[in-house]
């Protein structure tokens, strides 16, 4: 359950998880208006930010080597729970995948057969969720800049930058610092 321990969760889950409820109010919003095209884009939109900065940031949190194995079971807890719920929001939209992915993660009969999601509720203000969703949208782009200055210059995305200078933001807490580093 993650309204016990959501504030000691890893940013990245708390993050996917505060996605994932919004997508869900507005999945849920655009099917019972009877709008599948942004249902469509709702869906498309999540699944992009949990594949290409979610699971690639949480790479170095699974594996052997992996040493925090608290942060590794938060990682598999949350993808578990994010998968299969996203496989309940799509199932009106793309019944068979959808059917596939949650039989084969939760070993249950059928998607179509399950209750529609419920709304989170998350156990931080709105205010806070909106917070992170702005931090990671300012550490996204401080990522994205800095991986096209480093192609723009021919650096090699696996070496090292020795300084990144950014402007025009006061102040970014140290765990976003701490991805941006991560990644550039």
């Amino acid at each position: 359950n993650f309204n016990q321990n959501f504030e000691s969760l890893n940013i990245l889950d708390q993050w996917i998880l505060i996605l994932l409820n919004q997508a869900r109010d507005n999945i849920t919003f655009a099917l019972e208006s009877y709008d599948t095209v942004n249902a469509v884009k709702e869906a498309k939109d999540f699944v992009s930010h949990l594949s290409h900065w979610y699971i690639r940031r949480s790479r170095d949190r699974v594996g052997i080597q992996v040493e925090n194995q608290t942060d590794k079971e938060s990682f598999y807890q949350t993808s578990l729970f994010v998968l299969t719920t996203y496989a309940q929001l799509i199932a009106p939209l793309a019944p068979f995948i959808s059917e596939e992915i949650y039989r084969n993660l939760t070993g249950l009969e059928s998607v179509h057969l399950s209750n529609w999601p419920e709304n989170g509720g998350l156990p931080i203000s709105k205010k806070s969720q909106q917070s992170i969703l702005q931090d990671m949208e300012i550490t996204r782009k401080i990522v994205e800049r800095g991986h096209a200055a480093r192609k723009e210059a021919k650096i090699n995305v696996r070496q090292p930058l020795k300084l990144l200078t950014v402007s025009g933001i006061s102040e970014l807490k140290e765990k976003y610092v701490e991805l941006i580093k991560e990644e550039l």
